[in-house]
């Protein structure tokens, strides 16, 4: 399993893609990592490493708002977080997607993969190598 490149400048929701604003739950949030919704409506990093970090309504991270980053790139915990909740996400020019397979939620803290980690939960498909069209609304959360 291979994550995808993560390209914090370079990431953002392209014509068509519904988005929303939440507040970070957590620091270390970046720009076009994955997240999932908490049951307080804030915004974590997800993980596929077990059903309670990787159930819930998923988003990507696409931009930060009335808060700057701190000098790793990383929104605050308390930060104002923009997500796409589905459509096309323009992931960077190196992000070097696999169009020939979905792409899943990781074991690895906030980050897409290639193939499904421990929890399957499938978070779209490539329409290029640079472009991933979101949704994971189609699959349940689901041991390997």
């Amino acid at each position: 399993m291979a994550n995808v490149g993560l390209y914090p400048k370079e990431v953002r929701p392209l014509a068509g893609s519904i988005t929303k604003t939440f507040e970070a739950g957590e620091a270390d949030i970046q720009i076009g990592m994955l997240l999932r919704v908490n049951a307080d409506g804030k915004v974590v990093r997800a993980r596929a490493n077990s059903a309670a970090n990787a159930t819930g309504k998923l988003c990507i991270a696409v931009a930060a708002a009335g808060v700057l980053p701190n000098a790793s790139g990383n929104v605050p915990n308390g930060g104002t977080v923009t997500v796409v909740l589905k459509g096309a996400v323009f992931m960077g020019k190196d992000a070097s997607l696999d169009e020939t397979k979905p792409h899943f939620l990781s074991n690895d803290l906030g980050r897409i993969a290639d193939a499904a980690g421990t929890v399957k939960r499938a978070v779209g498909y490539p329409l290029s190598s640079q472009i991933l069209f979101f949704d994971d609304t189609d699959i349940e959360p689901s041991s390997s």
